[in-house]
């Protein structure tokens, strides 16, 4: 599960904000042009904030971005980035509370659909990843400036989407050997795949080892000592294969889940005596006991959320799933729903009608959520001060007055310029729900 993965890699913020790339990432040295750090208050950009002097680290950037991100899910009613949710949610009910379905099927003839309550949803399974290898890093410079700047990988695998190869700091290079997860993943990357072979190239500023960064007293990183006796740069990664599983068999990972609750002792022919009724945990008279089955879905509509459902048993002897009918039992109360969904970021240019500028809207929107500044007096502060100006200021004769609209002002993420700034980009891309009165 990944709901608070970033909408957008910390080094693409970085790059909207137009940081320095060594700088951001704690790198420079003494005797490189370029390099050198030339002014007090424009050092290097620390861990955490706690490591510098009132000024914000990259953790404190990436909670930024997670913020934004939920934002705008609250508001849009989907996420923004590739997003794995499980979402528990009451089963499909008439609209009459008075009346239930008889049988898993709509009016068309088709498996009973639910709307999950967000769009674009993009597949249905659970998150999924499986070792490539742990391929050694080449550190080269790859433009002759005299900086190492790029860093290269290739790894066997019989995977051909390039969207699926994941690239993860090694367990030793991550803080207390903690396991793979949206932390430790390396972005951004180019991948490439030919002849059974995946090449991936990254910027080396990025691949400084996580663990390097905790602790006080973390000084400056020259990113020319890339050697493994320096350990400042990752000398392996883990390559991993990530996708949506679609295949699981058991109720902990399988597409979905249906769930009863077990009913009155009036009841005369309770569900429990169904021969299609799963067992009851821990008991069929408990009034707290549940019963589980496993369940397939498809995507009925995707931008508007909308997954049809049925319940099914796994055949093992031909290896594929059966539907099963709970007519002559009762429906089930509530159904979990494993998924990924979120617009993708470059929708804009993928000319698709509804889309947004993703990564822009992200950055700004994270940007008016720092309460401090990154530490640097360059373009790169100008340009974050520029999107946490709080515009709806009104103070005395001697300061500075702002005078904004009443309708900016009621901008439902806040009154800095960044917060007005994404309003005015996604206020027109909100998925609005309906509904009729009989």
């Amino acid at each position: 599960m990944s709901e608070n993965a970033l909408p957008i890699s910390l080094e693409r913020f970085r790059e909207i904000l137009t940081y320095h790339p060594y700088h951001f990432w704690g790198q420079a040295n003494n005797t490189t042009e370029g390099l050198i750090v030339r002014s007090n208050c424009n050092t290097l950009v620390t861990e955490y904030a706690w490591q510098a002097d009132d000024a914000v680290g990259r953790s404190e950037i990436r909670e930024a971005l997670v913020t934004a991100g939920r934002r705008l899910f609250e508001y849009l009613n989907y996420r923004v980035g590739k997003c794995y949710v499980d979402k528990i949610l009451q089963y499909a009910q008439p609209y009459d509370a008075r009346q239930h379905y008889i049988r898993p099927i709509d009016g068309s003839g088709r498996w009973l659909a639910l709307n999950v309550g967000e769009g674009y949803i993009q597949a249905i399974g659970t998150e999924a990843r499986t070792l490539l290898g742990s391929p050694s890093v080449t550190y080269t410079d790859s433009d002759g400036d005299g900086v190492t700047d790029t860093a290269t990988v290739t790894v066997a695998t019989s995977v051909t989407d390039t969207s699926e190869i994941a690239v993860y700091f090694a367990a030793a290079d991550r803080l207390n050997s903690a396991p793979v997860s949206e932390r430790w993943q390396i972005d951004p990357k180019q991948v490439s795949i030919s002849g059974g072979t995946a090449t991936i190239v990254m910027p080396s500023w990025v691949l400084v080892r996580p663990i390097q960064f905790e602790g006080i007293g973390v000084g400056q990183i020259d990113p020319n000592d890339t050697t493994l006796a320096t350990n400042n740069f990752a000398q392996t990664v883990d390559v991993y294969r990530r996708y949506t599983d679609p295949t699981g068999t058991t109720t902990s990972t399988a597409q979905a889940m249906l769930i009863w609750e077990t009913d009155p002792p009036y009841n005369l022919v309770p569900c429990i005596t169904c021969s299609t009724a799963p067992t009851y945990d821990p008991y069929a008279f408990d009034p707290a006991a549940e019963a589980y089955a496993i369940a397939r879905a498809v995507i009925r509509d995707p931008r508007r959320g909308e997954i049809a459902l049925g319940q099914a048993v796994y055949d093992s002897t031909n290896d594929r799933f059966v539907g099963v009918d709970w007519s002559a039992c009762k429906p089930p109360d509530r159904v979990v729903i494993r998924y990924r969904a979120g617009a993708e970021r470059d929708e804009v240019t993928s000319q698709i009608t509804y889309g947004g500028s993703w990564d822009v809207i992200v950055a700004r929107l994270a940007m008016a959520e720092l309460a401090q500044k990154v530490c640097a007096c360059d373009m790169a502060n100008r340009e974050l001060h520029t999107w946490q100006k709080d515009l709806s200021l009104i103070s005395g004769a001697n300061d500075e007055l702002y005078r904004i609209t009443d309708r900016d002002l009621e901008c439902p993420f806040g009154t800095r310029r960044g917060h007005i700034y994404a309003w005015k980009q996604v206020k027109n891309l909100v998925m609005s729900r309906g509904f009729a009165i009989g």
